[in-house]
């Protein structure tokens, strides 16, 4: 939030500072930006600050190669600034380092033959500046305000969002002063646009405002693609027509509601993230539009921020309905980076795993409930392979279980898994985080699948030539090659536990050949999964 101003008042600024160097401002939203880009004259000795790399709709899945056109068409100017939303991006790890432009100068010792990126991350509060908002609404004298002055406080540190969202931040204080003990930031939101509905009130009912508001997101966000979240005054009032039965007057609207106009006289929402919030408000009330097209990460973010608010804890079912209709899975899941659950080399954060708050990269995990509408089973009463599919991961697991004098499936060692592997690329051996995942999502649809007591092959690696075994629901296997060293852990939101084992070389030259293990496999994560 605030790219865009960022840009403009650097531009005043440089200007001002750098007289003789030529400054080009271009917004990346436009459609036609490569041809803009093309035509700048004087590229050797212009800056180049190009905008809202998030909005691009040349980039819509494909941000890397898109990000590479770019670079590849702006390679003559002088400097190129690049905004972006650092939500675009599923990870920190995802945002490209170098650029595919090769250095035509000598190089330093250690530098690489391509320039880098770097990156600036954009922060419009200080927590001091943030301290000095909330002295100012609650001073520190006002001993009948301390209460609330510790409620924003508190606000503020559950909620990160508040430090870079200027509009969140102005409606903290009516945040403090409520009974709600909601940290949420859905429910941040709700305020935000009750707030604006109430100062619209004087023109027109907040119940048609708010029904024509929803609407207005869902058709804008659908059509996001072709008009940039913006409609023509004919078509509001159209709109508004079909909705409420009439056309309010719109010119009622100021330039500081969160329904104002453009330049060029159509309506937007004030800002993305605004229109974000009413559409998954819309489906989360019963708007099935809302979700046939992809969800942003941020509205993945809110929607399971209103699963943990204490209306989307009572509304779980409707959770329940979105998520295993066919949109829901294509549009809304998967929740995470696949990725950012890997197997790691060392030891696995056992207990963060296993309390289920957040993924290993810090993002926020769905409510428990909703792992019922997004685990598939596949032939799991045969004599063949289980296949487990989630959606909410996208990930997709193959367990080929042992069967008690059946050839085809004997109970293998560790070292008949870690050459199966090797020789099948499409299979992968599970990190304690993916593990922790399946067990999870296994007992809210009620099915023993994993059994209790064997071990399974992980792939975190403790050392070089250690490897790292999972157990459920047993006593604590004594064995020379095993080193037990997390014990019993109990994986909330289940009613199972599990213990972890370090085994390899330095306990024991034949761990590989003495060991039997369970064969649990994840499928490459990258194939799209198909669901029935």
């Amino acid at each position: 939030m605030g790219k865009t101003t960022f840009c403009l008042n650097y531009l005043a600024h440089a200007r001002k500072r750098f007289p003789k160097i030529d400054i080009a401002l271009v917004s990346l939203a436009s459609r036609s930006v490569d041809q803009h880009l093309k035509a700048i004259p004087n590229k050797s000795g212009t800056v180049l600050i190009a905008d809202a790399f998030d909005e691009d709709y040349h980039g819509w899945s494909r941000a890397r190669d898109r990000l590479s056109e770019i670079l590849e068409i702006a390679e003559d100017f002088k400097t190129v600034i690049i905004t972006c939303r650092s939500q675009y991006f599923l990870s920190d790890d995802a945002i490209p380092r170098e650029t595919p432009l090769a250095m035509l100068v000598p190089r330093g010792l250690g530098q690489t033959q391509t320039f880098s990126l770097i990156r600036s991350y954009i922060s419009p509060f200080s927590p001091e500046e943030i301290t000095r908002y909330i002295d100012r609404h609650f001073p520190r004298l006002y001993f009948w305000r301390w209460r609330a002055r510790r409620r924003a406080t508190d606000l503020v540190g559950s909620i990160p969002d508040l430090a870079y969202r200027p509009m969140l931040l102005e409606r903290l204080p009516d945040l403090a002063k409520q009974n709600t003990k909601s940290h949420e930031i859905f429910d941040l939101y709700e305020l935000l646009i009750d707030g604006w509905l109430q100062r619209e009130s004087r023109w027109i009912a907040v119940d048609r405002l708010n029904a024509v508001s929803l609407e207005l997101a869902v058709e804008m966000f659908t059509r996001f693609s072709i008009n940039r979240g913006k409609m023509s005054p004919e078509e509001i009032e159209r709109f508004a027509e079909v909705i409420i039965g009439e056309s309010p007057d719109w010119s009622h609207l100021t330039s500081r509601s969160l329904l104002n106009r453009d330049s060029a006289g159509r309506f937007k929402f004030a800002h993305k993230s605004i229109l974000e919030f009413l559409v998954v408000k819309a489906g989360t009330e019963g708007n099935d539009r809302a979700f046939e097209t992809y969800w942003t990460d941020f509205m993945k973010e809110l929607f399971i921020s209103w699963g943990h608010s204490d209306v989307g804890r009572s509304k779980w079912s409707r959770a329940q309905v979105m998520l295993k209709s066919d949109d829901g899975r294509q549009n809304i899941a998967p929740f995470y980076d696949p990725l950012d659950t890997r197997p790691v080399m060392g030891l696995p954060d056992f207990q963060r795993c296993a309390e289920r708050r957040r993924t290993s990269t810090g993002q926020r995990i769905a409510p428990t409930p909703w792992r019922s509408s997004s685990i598939d089973l596949l032939n799991d009463r045969g004599r063949g392979i289980i296949t487990i599919l989630d959606a909410e991961y996208n990930f997709s697991w193959s367990y080929f279980p042992t069967i008690k004098d059946h050839w085809d499936f004997p109970r293998p060692r560790i070292v008949d898994c870690l050459k199966y592997v090797e020789i099948n690329d499409a299979f992968k051996l599970p990190s304690y985080e993916q593990f922790i995942t399946l067990v999870e999502g296994l007992h809210r649809i009620s099915r023993d699948v994993l059994p209790d007591g064997p071990l399974f092959l992980l792939g975190d690696r403790p050392g070089r030539h250690e490897h790292l075994l999972a157990q459920l629901n047993s006593d604590i296997i004594i064995k020379e090659c095993l080193n037990p060293i997390d014990k019993q852990r109990r994986i909330k939101g289940t009613n199972s536990y599990i213990t972890c084992y370090e085994t390899g070389i330095k306990f024991s030259a034949s761990y590989a050949t003495e060991l039997f293990v369970e064969q649990l496999y994840l499928d490459d994560i990258q194939s799209s999964l198909k669901f029935v």
